[in-house]
C-alpha cells in the first residue's frame, strides 16, 4: 500500500486532520467576531498637523501619552474624551477631542510655522542680541498661551523704526519673522537692564 494514501485511510490521521481544520475555522470565527466587536465598541481618531514632522500623541486622564505618528496618524479608541497634542522643536499645541463608537473623529493640529523648520532653534541660539548702539534688543522666552506652548521672540526697541531694524536683523540671518510669535516692547535701551519674561 502506498504510504501517502495510507494517511488518508488511517482513522487516527483523519481525526487529527479534522481537528486541525476545526481549530483553524474556530480561530477565523474568533478573529471575525473580535473585529466586529471592536468596530461596534470603538471609534477611529485621525490626527494631522500643519507640521509634517510633528509628533502626534493621544492621552487620557491617568494614562501616559502615546505617540501615534509623525505629521498624521490614526488610532482606534474606546469612546471618551482624549487630549491630543502635536510637538516639534520646542513648540506644542493641544486640544481635547471626543471619540464616539462607530464614528471617525478627525482633528488637525496647527503649530507655529517655525516649528517645522529644523533651523528654528538656530535663531534662538543667537539670542539675546543687543543691536548696535543699544537701539534694540531681541530675546526669547517660552510662553504658554491656552493650549499652545512655544518660544516667543521679544523685541524691545525705542521706536517703530528700530523695531523694523530688529526685524531686518532676523531676516538677514535667514529667518522669516512671520514664522515666529513676536512680542513687542517699547523702552529706551540706554542703561536698560532686561529681566526674563513678559510683563
Amino acid at each position: 500500500m502506498n504510504p501517502q494514501t495510507d494517511i488518508y485511510l488511517n482513522p487516527r490521521a483523519k481525526r487529527f486532520v479534522s481537528l486541525g481544520i476545526i481549530f483553524v475555522v474556530l480561530v477565523c470565527l474568533y478573529e471575525i467576531g473580535l473585529s466586529l466587536y471592536t468596530y461596534q465598541t470603538t471609534g477611529v481618531l485621525s490626527l494631522s498637523s500643519s507640521d509634517k514632522n510633528a509628533a502626534l500623541s493621544v492621552s487620557q486622564a491617568d494614562h501616559n501619552a502615546k505617540v501615534i505618528g509623525a505629521g498624521s496618524g490614526k488610532v482606534r479608541l474606546k469612546p471618551g474624551s482624549y487630549t491630543v497634542s502635536a510637538t516639534d522643536n520646542g513648540y506644542q499645541t493641544s486640544t481635547t477631542v471626543a471619540v464616539q463608537a462607530r464614528h471617525k473623529t478627525s482633528q488637525n493640529l496647527k503649530l507655529a510655522a517655525a516649528a517645522s523648520s529644523p533651523d528654528s532653534g538656530k535663531l534662538l541660539a543667537l539670542l539675546p542680541y543687543l543691536g548696535s548702539g543699544d537701539r534694540f534688543r531681541i530675546s526669547s522666552t517660552v510662553q504658554s498661551n491656552g493650549a499652545s506652548t512655544g518660544p516667543v521672540l521679544i523685541i524691545t526697541s525705542s521706536s517703530p523704526q528700530t523695531q523694523q531694524i530688529a526685524l531686518q536683523w532676523i531676516q538677514d540671518r535667514g529667518f522669516n519673522p512671520s514664522d515666529y510669535t513676536i512680542k513687542y516692547q517699547t523702552a529706551q535701551l540706554r542703561n536698560y537692564h532686561y529681566t526674563e519674561g513678559i510683563h
